[in-house]
């Protein structure tokens, strides 16, 4: 396996009059060895229908992968 990068897009309309809100998401994943990746990501949430006091919320993340 190799390293990977993404990025994506998305658009949500909540149910029970929240407004809609759009979230954008970037990652690295990191093949360290052939059973094990490290994962880093971000997300901006815009307009966040469970946050309506912010513009924007960022949500950043972490994860340990091992395969066997």
């Amino acid at each position: 396996a190799e390293d990977l990068t993404g990025l994506a897009g998305a658009w949500a309309s909540p149910k029970g009059g929240r407004h809609d809100e759009q979230i954008v998401e970037a990652f690295h994943r990191l093949q360290l060895s052939g059973r094990t990746q490290l994962t880093i990501g971000a997300q901006l949430i815009l307009n966040p229908s469970d946050a309506p006091e912010h513009d924007a919320v960022g949500v950043f993340s972490v994860r340990f992968r091992i395969t066997f």
